[in-house]
């Protein structure tokens, strides 16, 4: 409530703003008397402290269950889902034992990495058009795969720019700023361009679930 009424009381805009102090002590607020103040203030120290123990605990359960859903990816994707079959030793020290039926192959052997392209600022905005172009405010949602964008252009204007073609299934990350310490990424759906804010890599996608947390 007295957030609200501070709300109500400030002048000015963004980084100007102020309290205006006449506004503010003349405004009217409920006030119970002192007796039924400290029974109120009794109340809500009994009931918050319970609420936050109540958030701690919730919070070591969330925690538990962050490790549990890591220790399942780490599994799936370095040892397989069937416990059952025969191992072998991967000669790679972090990595230890793996299924006898997989192999071992470089990153850069298996994986194709896209750059981004620059996106002027005319091209921008627009609804319509064959081709997403993704920038790094279009893979900050939670999902796992994005589809839409905020920008869309024609195949022509791609072919006059000679622009990057992303592929299909491709994972999309930034490479600068917020987005890179988040980790955010996702899988695109369909053929898709993306600024040089960007990359994008094809094609084992087991990559992306070995970065969740």
């Amino acid at each position: 409530m007295f957030i609200e009424l501070l709300k109500m009381c400030v002048t000015g805009i963004r980084e100007g703003q102020n309290i205006d102090y006449n506004v503010l002590k003349n405004s009217m607020i409920p006030l119970p008397p002192k007796e039924e103040q400290d029974k109120i203030a009794k109340f809500l120290d009994n009931r918050l402290s319970k609420i936050n123990r109540f958030i701690k605990a919730k919070k070591k359960e969330i925690e538990l269950f962050k490790e549990l859903k890591q220790a399942i990816i780490n599994q799936a994707i370095t040892k397989g889902i069937d416990p059952s079959v025969p191992k072998k030793d991967s000669g790679v020290e972090w990595l230890g034992e793996i299924p006898e039926h997989w192999e071992i192959k470089r990153i850069k052997n298996n994986n194709r990495l896209y750059n981004g392209n620059a996106f002027p600022i005319e091209y921008q905005g627009n609804d319509f058009g064959e081709i997403p172009f993704y920038k790094v405010s279009d893979i900050n949602k939670a999902e796992i795969f994005v589809s839409e964008s905020n920008n869309y252009v024609s195949r022509e204007l791609v072919n006059n720019n000679r622009w990057t073609i992303i592929p299909s299934n491709c994972i999309l990350f930034a490479k600068i700023g917020e987005a890179l310490k988040k980790n955010h990424r996702k899988i695109n759906k369909k053929v898709c361009l993306i600024d040089n804010n960007m990359q994008a890599m094809y094609h084992m996608r087991l990559i992306y679930y070995s970065n969740i947390t």
